[in-house]
C-alpha cells in the first residue's frame, strides 16, 4: 500500500477544526505499526477481524488525544499519581500479554523479545488506559442527574422481561434445564436421601433443594428459584440507581447486556449451587452499596438488614468456600459495622442463623462432615508447580506432593488451571501450611508464578498457554438411569438451533469470548472506574472503596485459596459483580454533587 496514502487516511480520520500536528501524525503510524507488530508476535490467536477491530480500538482512543493527555496531566498532577497510574498501564499490558511473556511454562527464562512484546502491550494501552479514563468522567455527567421519563411499573416491566425473554427461550431450547453431574449429586443422590447425607456438596443447599422438590418435583422448580433471585437482585439494583436519577435508557441497556449475554442466561437455567451462591454474593453488594451511599436514608429501615441476613447467610451456606468469602467481607465492613449498630447486631443474627443450621440442623440429618477432604486442592497446586517447574522442595513438601498425587509424583500431568489432586489424604492442615511457607519462603519466584497461572481465569484477558476454563457455553443434559427415573430427557426444540448457534458464536469469537465468558478485561476495567472513584472523584478508600469492592476482592481471595480447576461457574459472580459497580460508580459522583434529599423507592 502507498505510504502516502495511507497517511492520508490516517489525516482524514483524525482531522478536527484544528490543525494536525506533524510529529502526531508520526505518533500514530509508529502506534499503529507498533500494534501490528504486537498483534502478529504475542502468541495470541486473533483472526483478521479481531486484530482489526483492536487497531479501531487504539485508533479511536488516538482521537481528541491531545484532549485527553490534557486531562490527564491535569489529575495525575503528582509524581504518586504518576507512578499510580504507569502500574495501571503495566497491568493492562500483563493482562494481555503476561502469561505468555512472564508465567508460564513456569521454568521459561525470560528473553529479549519477551520483554519487546511487553513493552509493546504497554505502549499500546497509554492511549486505550487514557481515553477510557477520560470517556468515563464524561459520560458520568451524560448519565447522571436524569429526570424519570418512565413510569415505575413500566421500567420494572421492562427489565423483568429483557431478564426473563432470553432466559425462558434457553429453557425451551435447553429443556428441562441445563444439568450436570452435579445437578444429579444434588437433586438425587443428597436431596432425596437427606438424613446422613456427605457434607460435600453443602447441606443446606441440598436441603433447600429438598424442600422445593417437596412442593414440585422438577428440574424447572429449581430452574424458577434461580430465576426468581436472579430478577429480584438485578432489578432492585437497577431500581435504585434508577431512585439515584442514573438514566433509565442507560439502566435499559446495562440490562440487555446481562440478560442477553450466553454467560448469564445459559448459568441460570443449570441446576448449580453455584447459582444461589452468585445471587447472594451480589446481593450482598446491592445492600452494602445501599448502606455505604445512603447510609442515613437506609440504616433506619428493618427490611434492608433482613435482606441483608439472608444475602450474606447464603454466601456462607451455599458453597464451601463461600465461608472464606463470608469472613472477609465482614471483615471489609468493619468501619460501616463500628457506625451502624443495627448491621452489626444483623451480622451477629447471620452468624446465629448458620450455627443453628451447622449445629442442630446437622445433628438432626444426622449430616457426615467431609472434613478435610479435597482442602489442598487450589494450593496443593502451587507445591506442585514449584516441583515440575524444577523448584526445590523440602524433604516434608515433597512426601506431601507424593501424597496428592497418589504417589505417582513421577507420572502426574501438571496444568496449573486442572488439578487431579486426590481428594482423600491424611496430611494435617498443620503440616500442609508449614510445607506450603517453606516452599514459598525457598522458591517466592516461581510459586508467584504458578499461584498466577492457576488463576489465569481471573486477570487474562485471552487464555493462557495451556490454561483451561470449563463449563464454558455447556448446555448439556447430564443422564443416567438414576436420573431418568426422576426426571425427563432433554427434548430438541426449535429454540435448540437458535440458542446454540448464537452460544457457540460467542463463545468461539475471542473477542466475545474475551467480553462474556472471560474475567480478565472486565476486570481491568473494574480497576479503571475503581482507580476514577479514588484519584478524580477522591472517594475515601476505607469508607467507600473497599466496602463496595469486598464481594469481588473476597470472592478473588476464596478462589486463590481453594480453586484447584478453572470452571466458568467460579469466576462467574466477579463479572456480574465489576459490571455493578461500574454502574454504583455513577452513584458515588452524584452524591459528591447534589445532595441527598429524596428517599429511594427500593
Amino acid at each position: 500500500m502507498n505510504t502516502n496514502y495511507l497517511l492520508n487516511v490516517i489525516k482524514s480520520f483524525f482531522k478536527t477544526k484544528y490543525e494536525i500536528n506533524y510529529m502526531l501524525d508520526i505518533w500514530v503510524i509508529l502506534e499503529t505499526i507498533f500494534a501490528l507488530v504486537l498483534f502478529e508476535h504475542s502468541g495470541l490467536s486473533l483472526s483478521l477481524g479481531n486484530k482489526a477491530i483492536l487497531l479501531i480500538i487504539l485508533l479511536v482512543s488516538l482521537k481528541n488525544r491531545t484532549k485527553i493527555y490534557q486531562f490527564i496531566n491535569e489529575q495525575f498532577n503528582t509524581k504518586s499519581k504518576k507512578i499510580s497510574l504507569f502500574v495501571l498501564y503495566a497491568y493492562a499490558a500483563f493482562s494481555l500479554v503476561g502469561h505468555r511473556s512472564f508465567i508460564f511454562p513456569l521454568d521459561n527464562e525470560i528473553k529479549l523479545k519477551q520483554i519487546i512484546i511487553y513493552a509493546l502491550a504497554l505502549i499500546f494501552f497509554v492511549p486505550i488506559i487514557n481515553s477510557v479514563i477520560y470517556y468515563i468522567h464524561k459520560a458520568k455527567s451524560i448519565i447522571c442527574n436524569c429526570e424519570r421519563k418512565i413510569s415505575t411499573g413500566k421500567f420494572v416491566f421492562v427489565l423483568i422481561s429483557i431478564l426473563l425473554v432470553p432466559s425462558a427461550l434457553a429453557l425451551i431450547a435447553f429443556n428441562p434445564g441445563i444439568s450436570t453431574y452435579d445437578t444429579y449429586a444434588t437433586m438425587v443422590e443428597n436431596a432425596k436421601n437427606i438424613h446422613g447425607m456427605f457434607d460435600w456438596h453443602p447441606f443446606f443447599y441440598s436441603l433447600l433443594t429438598r424442600k422445593i422438590e417437596q412442593v414440585w418435583d422438577s428440574t424447572y422448580a429449581m430452574v424458577l428459584f434461580q430465576w426468581t433471585m436472579y430478577i429480584y437482585v438485578i432489578v432492585e439494583l437497577l431500581v435504585y440507581l434508577r431512585s439515584k436519577k442514573i438514566n433509565e435508557y442507560f439502566l435499559i441497556a446495562v440490562c440487555a447486556f446481562i440478560g442477553f449475554s450466553p454467560a448469564n442466561y445459559l448459568q441460570i437455567n443449570t441446576i448449580w449451587k453455584d447459582i444461589p451462591y452468585t445471587m447472594s454474593l451480589l446481593w450482598s453488594f446491592v445492600i452494602i452499596s445501599k448502606l455505604t451511599i445512603d447510609k442515613e436514608l437506609y440504616k433506619k429501615k428493618l427490611f434492608i438488614y433482613l435482606e441483608f441476613i439472608i444475602a450474606l447467610a447464603g454466601v456462607y451456606l451455599f458453597r464451601k468456600n463461600g465461608i472464606v468469602t463470608f469472613w472477609l467481607i465482614l471483615i471489609c465492613l468493619i468501619p460501616l459495622l463500628l457506625r451502624n449498630i443495627k448491621l452489626l447486631y444483623s451480622s451477629l443474627a447471620c452468624l446465629a442463623i448458620i450455627f443453628i443450621i451447622q449445629g442442630p440442623l446437622y445433628n438432626h440429618y444426622e449430616v457426615k462432615p467431609s472434613g478435610t477432604r479435597g482442602i489442598y486442592i487450589g494450593l496443593g497446586q502451587d507445591i506442585l508447580g514449584v516441583h515440575f517447574g524444577k523448584g526445590s522442595l523440602s524433604e516434608n513438601a515433597m512426601k506431601i506432593a507424593q501424597e496428592l498425587t497418589n504417589n505417582k509424583l513421577d507420572q502426574y500431568v501438571y496444568n496449573p488451571t486442572w488439578s487431579n489432586i486426590s481428594y482423600d489424604t491424611t496430611i494435617i492442615p498443620k503440616d500442609f501450611i508449614l510445607a506450603y511457607i517453606d516452599t514459598f519462603t525457598h522458591n517466592p519466584i516461581l510459586m508467584t508464578k504458578a499461584i498466577i497461572a492457576r488463576e489465569d481465569a481471573v486477570w487474562n484477558i485471552f487464555p493462557g498457554q495451556g490454561s483451561t476454563l470449563g463449563c464454558v457455553n455447556l448446555h448439556s443434559s447430564f443422564l443416567n438411569d438414576k436420573w431418568i427415573k426422576y426426571y425427563p430427557e432433554h427434548q430438541h426444540s426449535f429454540a435448540t438451533d437458535i440458542v446454540s448457534k448464537f452460544s457457540n458464536y460467542i463463545a468461539r469469537e475471542p473477542l466475545f469470548n474475551a467480553v462474556i465468558w472471560r474475567i480478565g478485561l472486565i476486570l481491568l476495567i473494574g480497576i479503571i472506574v475503581c482507580y476514577t472513584m479514588i484519584i478524580i472523584e477522591k472517594q475515601s478508600v476505607i469508607n467507600v472503596i473497599i466496602p463496595l469492592i469486598s464481594p469481588i476482592i473476597s470472592h478473588i481471595i476464596g478462589l486463590i485459596l481453594s480453586c484447584g480447576w478453572s470452571d466458568f461457574r467460579y469466576f462467574w459472580p466477579i463479572n456480574l459483580l465489576i459490571l455493578s459497580v461500574l454502574c454504583i460508580s455513577f452513584v458515588t459522583v452524584r452524591n459528591r454533587e447534589v445532595s441527598n434529599t429524596t428517599s429511594p423507592i427500593v
